[in-house]
């Protein structure tokens, strides 16, 4: 339907970063604000009835995807995305989307 299901969630995520105001951003360096809070609680009801494919996708996804795909969202902020801090923030946050999908 979507071609490669992980290629799907991270475009998702990029065109979230893309739209996502800059406040936002900061929210998110700060740990006010996480992916789930975006992309995730939007879909819940999906995401439930998909719950196994959806970790089957999760387990394959690492913290550098996800700044990969932040970076294609807003390159403009390269510097940010590779800053320690984001780094970080990107392992917390597939830890954080396996656990809320873990508990739906």
């Amino acid at each position: 339907m979507f071609g490669d299901p992980k290629e799907f969630l991270l475009l998702q995520i990029a065109h979230g970063v893309r739209r996502a105001p800059p406040d936002s951003i900061a929210d998110w360096l700060a740990g006010d604000l996480s992916i789930i809070d975006m992309l995730f609680e939007p879909n819940k009801e999906i995401l439930r009835r998909m719950k196994a494919q959806a970790m089957e996708i999760l387990d394959t996804v690492s913290g550098a995807d996800i700044r990969e795909a932040c970076l294609s969202g807003a390159p403009h902020l390269a510097d940010l995305w590779y800053s320690p801090l984001a780094t970080s923030r990107f392992e917390g946050e597939v830890a954080i989307m396996r656990h809320y999908v873990r508990g739906l």
